[in-house]
């Protein structure tokens, strides 16, 4: 179990001190939660909330609170995370603040699917443009199985194809 870290805002420098109290003010309205909710959080994550996302909101403190409980990390830290995944931040600042907060960078170490912009970011960069979805329905499909699954660190393939 990863413990979050013990990183004070009031240590930080102010210039971080003042971008996470405006990334707070942003991250903490009820329809980020639902944003997280829907697109952000795995069926499993959404369970261990309790299945509501009202009640997770109120009861675990917000969309950040939320995010805390269920990646096990500080509430600066979800403040972070959320704003990263919901680009809000580029990846070096999102990484600065990361680590002055005692986390790791672990935001660029996973991919991620923009489907809005149809994007898939890995490390910073773009490595997938998909133009066209209406001819790429398999491989969308696919991405959202991947985001939804937070980007699992090995997939399985069939070996034998049903025929």
């Amino acid at each position: 179990m990863t413990q979050p870290s013990k990183v004070r805002r009031s240590d930080l420098p102010e210039r971080m001190r003042t971008k996470l109290a405006e990334l707070e003010r942003r991250v903490q309205k009820a329809e980020v939660a639902v944003v997280i909710w829907m697109r952000h959080f795995t069926a499993a994550e959404r369970k261990a909330l309790g299945d509501d996302e009202y009640f997770a909101w109120r009861d675990n403190g917000r969309t950040a609170g939320m995010w805390a409980t269920v990646r096990e990390v500080s509430r600066d830290q979800a403040i972070v995370a959320i704003a990263y995944v919901l680009d809000w931040l580029d990846t070096k600042t999102s990484n600065q603040l990361l680590k002055a907060l005692g986390g790791g960078t672990e935001n660029v170490s996973k991919p991620r699917w923009l489907k809005e912009k149809g994007e898939v970011w890995f490390e910073g960069k773009i490595v997938r443009r998909i133009r066209n979805a209406s001819r790429a329905k398999n491989i969308i499909t696919i991405l959202d199985v991947f985001e939804e699954s937070g980007w699992p660190p090995k997939s399985y393939q069939p070996r034998h194809l049903p025929g």
